[in-house]
């Protein structure tokens, strides 16, 4: 369902004419015997409805500015409006397959610094040195764990004892480091935070997190973004210029008439100024 609600509105809607009404039997030609004794008839071309184009919003930061194009913008210069205050924190390593890391590396030490100060260059307080380090035992391969079960119970088992530990707090959120992806570890991972501890839980993926220094740079931003959200700090902020219900008229949808505008805009007023 997800690969069809990304497609393009103009896919989805030759999908809809060319495939969809004729395997019904709704076309002229394929409209079915009972259907059609009812004199139910169904028009082939798609509605055209009024809408809206709605101007990109202007984001504030603290610090630095963001420009929005095609649904997104780029985070890497800003600081957040209010950051949040992280009193402690720790990295999980969930040994699952080949790759990754066992322990102490480096690469690991760099890659956990890095992260700290990106957060704090965004505008989060984080406390000074390293975070703690967990690190789970090797996973059970999926070939004979097809539920991973046995190896979110080793997850489990690992966070759990850590906080046995006595006098230990639980930290502000487990920056979890995975090397793999399935159906099973994130989501059962995200239970054991949300449900069972009690404790926030931030993922990465390692084939992101570690590379190119420029992606690997956007790619810690976007992870800030959810602990700065998630600890309670506030991103940014929408100018008020950019909610204003004024905006542009245009006439979205499909006629067999309108194809050379395609499935979107039919008429389109050039005003993108959000001052009034």
């Amino acid at each position: 369902m997800i690969r069809y609600a990304c497609n393009r509105p103009r896919v989805n809607a030759e999908s809809i004419i060319n495939q969809g009404l004729p395997t019904l039997g709704l076309t002229p030609q394929t409209l079915a015997t009972p259907v059609n004794g009812f004199g139910v008839t169904i028009d082939t071309d798609m509605a055209v409805i009024p809408a809206r184009e709605l101007r990109p919003p202007r984001l504030t930061y603290q610090v630095g500015s963001a420009n929005v194009r095609d649904g997104s913008w780029n985070i890497l210069d800003v600081k957040f409006h209010r950051g949040a205050r992280v009193s402690s924190w720790w990295v999980l390593v969930v040994r699952d397959g080949e790759g990754g890391f066992s322990g102490p590396d480096p690469a690991l030490k760099g890659l956990v610094e890095g992260f700290a100060a990106k957060c704090k260059k965004s505008g989060i307080a984080m406390p000074n040195g390293m975070p703690r380090l967990l690190v789970t035992p090797p996973l059970q391969h999926i070939s004979s764990d097809p539920s991973r079960t046995g190896a979110i119970d080793h997850i489990r088992q690992t966070i759990k004892t850590a906080l046995a530990v006595k006098g230990q707090q639980k930290p502000g959120f487990i920056l979890v480091l995975l090397n793999n992806r399935d159906n099973y570890i994130y989501p059962g991972i995200k239970r054991l935070g949300d449900v069972e501890i009690g404790v926030h839980t931030i993922h990465m993926q390692l084939s992101k997190a570690i590379g190119d220094p420029r992606k690997q740079d956007q790619y810690f931003s976007n992870v800030a973004l959810k602990v700065n959200t998630k600890l309670g700090g506030l991103n940014h902020l929408v100018s008020t210029c950019c909610l204003s219900l004024k905006v542009p008229k245009l006439t979205c949808g499909y006629t067999r008439s309108a194809r050379v505008h395609g499935y979107g805009m039919a008429n389109k007023e050039e005003n993108h100024d959000c001052r009034h």
